[in-house]
């Protein structure tokens, strides 16, 4: 999934004159009075003002104090953008590149963000960045999107940072450096984007262009796990399990495995099932070691079965039955549908 961004309609505030008599609207919309907001904007939308336009497609579009409707949102949009506002051009690029009902058109997206970056607009070079590096209504050039990731990154847009870090790890368009990497990675870790984190943690639990440090990692892995990044949550578990550079922490294993396991990760599923069998971290439990094997024995690991044929032996029937019937409610929550960070 492509992570296009948009700023918040404020940043594009402080160069509204005073004049423009839009500063109701603003001063309620900071204050969250969205009702009030929106009907100061809607006066002036309706009289042609482009920002306040821009402001309420804005709204629509991030779902801010009203739901979020790109139907909506996208005529006020469109009205913005013909008077050339640079923040609605940008905005309008998004809803054409992300809606997958009718509006998706990767070629006006490309338009819009191509006159958006044009006006220095730094996630409009982020965004165009990333129809160049996936080929999407313009001919694929992972070396023209390297320059317009390098633009985002340098004011300061934390995922254009990442994908800065992601090409210098990866020796893509430019030549692998892995102290370059870790500075991308830093910068853009430090915003709490949580790629990042992840990114930057795997480095130092691999040892990679840094001495080998899982303190450091469980640091960067558990802001990103805290953010439901599934990696870092299975990553951190595994290092607390097995004491690799930091004391064995079964109860902090336990707590990041679960998580794992809620969002469909089979491993972890699979894991969490023996933390129940053995009480490792948790409490004894045959029922909920039952229901975690037989989860991940649903997704493809074989041994999970042989583990909850074993545990048969030690239930008794109605332990079973209330196993068989809470198996069928966990599947349908962490199987069916898994909660996974994309």
């Amino acid at each position: 999934m492509l992570d296009f961004i948009y700023p918040s309609p404020l940043q594009f505030a402080e160069s509204i004159p005073a004049w423009a008599g839009m500063g109701d609207g603003i001063r309620a919309f900071k204050d969250q009075e969205y009702v009030t907001a929106l009907h100061e904007f809607d006066m002036l939308a309706n009289q042609g003002d482009a920002d306040a336009q821009f402001f309420i497609g804005s709204m629509y579009q991030q779902g801010e104090g009203v739901v979020r409707n790109f139907e909506t949102a996208l005529p006020w949009l469109e009205k913005a953008a013909k008077q050339n506002h640079h923040g609605a051009l940008n905005a309008l690029g998004v809803i054409y590149a992300m809606d997958e009902n009718k509006n998706r058109d990767y070629t006006k997206s490309e338009k819009c963000f191509v006159t958006a970056a044009k006006k220095e607009i730094p996630e409009a070079h982020y965004n165009l960045a990333l129809l160049l590096a996936n080929g999407l209504g313009t001919k694929k050039s992972l070396k023209q999107a390297a320059k317009y990731f390098q633009r985002a990154a340098d004011k300061g847009i934390s995922a254009a940072q990442h994908k800065m870090g992601n090409l210098y790890e990866e020796g893509q368009v430019v030549d692998t450096d892995l102290n370059a990497a870790l500075d991308w990675y830093l910068k853009s870790a430090d915003q709490g984007y949580a790629q990042a984190q992840l990114d930057l943690g795997l480095l130092y639990h691999k040892g990679k262009g840094v001495e080998e440090d899982n303190k450091i990692a469980l640091h960067w892995l558990g802001l990103a796990a805290k953010q439901n990044v599934l990696t870092a949550q299975t990553v951190a578990a595994n290092i607390y399990d097995n004491g690799l550079g930091v004391p064995k922490d079964r109860l902090k294993a336990f707590h990041w495995f679960s998580q794992a396991a809620e969002q469909g990760d089979e491993n972890a599923q699979f894991a969490l099932g023996r933390k129940y069998d053995k009480g490792e971290g948790v409490p004894q439990d045959f029922i909920l070691a039952y229901v975690w094997f037989n989860l991940a024995g649903s997704q493809g690991i074989k041994d999970a079965g042989k583990e909850r044929e074993a545990l048969l032996k030690t239930m008794t029937p109605h332990q079973v039955e209330q196993a068989q019937e809470l198996s069928r409610d966990y599947f349908q929550r962490y199987v069916v549908k898994p909660h996974v960070n994309p």
